[in-house]
């Protein structure tokens, strides 16, 4: 981890952030965590499982793992899947040389908090190739650790107590090389899950793509947001999110291209900000052109993704804002010339 702080300081103060967030979050949302031992032992009915996702991955492909937590206890337990849920990985191949690990929070999804009655169970799948770089087809020995958030609530809504389910260990994990065509069927099924009307499936989708073998991952995006008729894509949303998670010229390239061809007004406006909470300075020219599109939305989302990025050679561009026919327009460009300027 000291290799990840070095290479991505704010990745550590990211952590940090969380880490701080979520035990104040703790304390003012369940103010009886603290005597938790008045409840003692609850926890120890809740049953965290790991398991291989498949026999067999191709190297390129998103490998995964699925994470099965299930709930002996006779109350209704509630897990904060996902912000929560953080798993550290490492690895070995079978000459006993270590896996190299990429850098990023380890943060497996969104906020959301999952209800899991008494003798049910939920899962959720965990990509390994976010956290390690595979190297080679060959047999590797994943070591995992971590934890699951999970809070009781009691029916009458006056006690609660918070716990970290720990969940760690060792699993196998088998890589093999595959042709081209071999790899693009495997990654086909989670550009058929990310078109699905399930949000959850469209997520892991993304996730799954955005640790794939980049140049067909970003091949397969794009296909995911052709908007047919002008109608907004399903997953978008998640598409969008996975490109500049990439990162490779090509994926960056994508998004600057559905930002100003998309024939979707949401698909354009959501890449345009996206492309500002990256600050990705290559849209500059782009978002300059969008300052005269004739929708004030994709006006207003290319003022504030200029203001995100903070490049000053388009201040006069921003300026030229103050006269435009929409009052909304002139109102942000005013905010996005003082910022720049400001920061000048």
């Amino acid at each position: 981890m000291k290799v990840l702080r070095k290479e991505k300081p704010l990745m550590s103060i990211a952590k940090r952030v969380i880490a701080i967030v979520s035990l104040l979050f703790g304390i003012i949302m369940f103010p009886d965590t603290a005597s938790a031992q008045k409840n003692q032992g609850w926890w120890d009915n809740i049953e965290a499982q790991i398991t291989v996702g498949k026999k067999e991955f191709l190297l390129g492909e998103p490998t995964f793992i699925r994470a099965a937590v299930t709930n002996h206890h006779g109350e209704t337990i509630h897990l904060w899947d996902l912000i929560y849920r953080t798993f550290e990985f490492s690895a070995k191949d079978s000459s006993g040389n270590s896996v190299r690990k990429l850098p990023g929070p380890g943060l497996s999804g969104l906020f959301l908090s999952v209800p899991v009655a008494p003798t049910t169970s939920f899962d959720d799948v965990v990509f390994m190739n976010e956290h390690l770089d595979f190297p080679r087809p060959g047999v590797y020995r994943v070591t995992y650790r971590g934890s699951i958030l999970a809070y009781e609530a009691r029916s009458s809504g006056q006690h609660v107590s918070l716990q970290a389910i720990p969940v760690s260990g060792t699993v196998s994990v088998k890589l093999r090389q595959g042709s081209s065509s071999e790899l693009e069927m495997a990654l086909r099924q989670y550009l058929k899950q990310l078109r699905s009307d399930d949000r959850k499936q469209q997520r892991q989708a993304a996730r799954a793509l955005s640790a794939s073998e980049p140049a067909l991952a970003v091949k397969l995006l794009r296909e995911a947001l052709e908007a047919e008729n002008g109608s907004y894509p399903p997953g978008a949303t998640y598409a969008i999110w996975a490109l500049p998670k990439i990162g490779t010229n090509e994926a960056i390239q994508a998004l600057l291209n559905v930002a100003q061809h998309s024939n979707n007004t949401m698909v354009r406006i959501e890449s345009i900000h996206k492309l500002g909470t990256w600050r990705i300075r290559e849209a500059v020219p782009m978002l300059i052109d969008s300052l005269s599109d004739t929708r004030f939305e994709i006006r207003r989302a290319a003022l504030s993704c200029l203001g995100s990025i903070g490049d000053k050679s388009c201040i006069r561009e921003v300026e030229s804002k103050f006269n435009d026919p929409d009052q909304r327009v002139r109102d942000l460009a005013q905010e996005v010339y003082k910022k720049l300027t400001r920061e000048r």
